[in-house]
């Protein structure tokens, strides 16, 4: 009974996520609150009703993530997970610092991943392929890929590319909602079927029998998150209004003042 008590964790918390001014980004503290403490409080009482009296208590939301992506039954659970994560992570690289960042490295790689010579330019391709992606509400990343180079990819809805609990490595599909657009999904059928394989139970026992359990992942699941955009309605409602141009407008000003040295930290971490 003392053991039980003793590995008891208390229930999650919303963190305080202090600022000292109002990020550029926002207009008003009423919609940044209702970002970093409304909505983040209400997902962080949400994933405590869903795992309360259960084995996934004392799990971290990595922790949880890793344990029940593959169940879809565990779907809901999985996407409250994921969007806490994901807001977690985009109000920490929108809060501004009062650090000079002498060498922004992954803006440079950014920018040579596009070929351009200005932020102007990455921006507007950006842009572009946010609409091209995002149907309704979803998330845009700035990753490191398993290749090493520096690349967006986004998301619908809760989607993610998630997650090894040991650190910031992550899944390049996510297996609970719609992480590419419906062009991406058809040109990469394939592998989607392979990914399918993959997590079929006596599929996944004989690769790791094969490869052993860190070969026997799946392909593709060594990408790193390095910044993180909120694109659902409620993070820039209130301030920007309602269609794209308004969640253009306020996607431009996320990349013109995302936290360079919060990002630079997670790409040396």
């Amino acid at each position: 009974m003392l053991s039980r008590v003793i590995s008891k964790r208390s229930l999650y918390t919303a963190p305080e996520f202090t600022a000292t001014v109002l990020p550029p980004v926002y207009k008003t503290q009423e919609q940044f609150d209702l970002v970093r403490k409304n909505q983040h409080a209400h997902l962080v009482n949400q994933l405590n009703a869903k795992v309360c009296q259960t084995k996934l208590e004392p799990l971290t939301p990595y922790q949880i993530m890793e344990k029940i992506r593959d169940d879809k039954s565990k779907a809901s659970l999985f996407n409250t997970c994921s969007h806490l994560i994901n807001n977690h992570l985009f109000i920490t690289n929108i809060i501004p610092s009062g650090e000079v960042i002498e060498e922004n490295i992954v803006q440079q790689r950014l920018l040579d991943h596009y070929q351009v010579g200005s932020m102007d330019e990455v921006i507007e391709k950006m842009v572009t392929a946010m609409n091209d992606s995002i149907i309704g509400q979803g998330f845009c990343f700035i990753i490191e890929d398993a290749n090493g180079d520096i690349v967006p990819i986004f998301s619908n809805n809760a989607g993610t590319v998630i997650a090894d609990s040991l650190d910031l490595k992550y899944m390049d599909v996510d297996l609970n909602g719609g992480l590419l657009g419906v062009k991406d999904y058809l040109k990469l059928y394939d592998r989607m079927h392979n990914i399918k394989r993959s997590l079929n139970r006596k599929e996944k026992d004989k690769r790791n029998n094969v490869f052993g359990s860190k070969e026997g992942k799946i392909e593709g699941s060594h990408n790193r998150i390095l910044a993180c955009v909120n694109l659902w309605d409620y993070a820039f409602i209130k301030d920007y209004g309602i269609g794209y141009k308004a969640r253009e407008e306020y996607f431009v000003n996320c990349l013109k003042n995302l936290n360079w040295e919060v990002i630079n930290q997670r790409y040396n971490f």
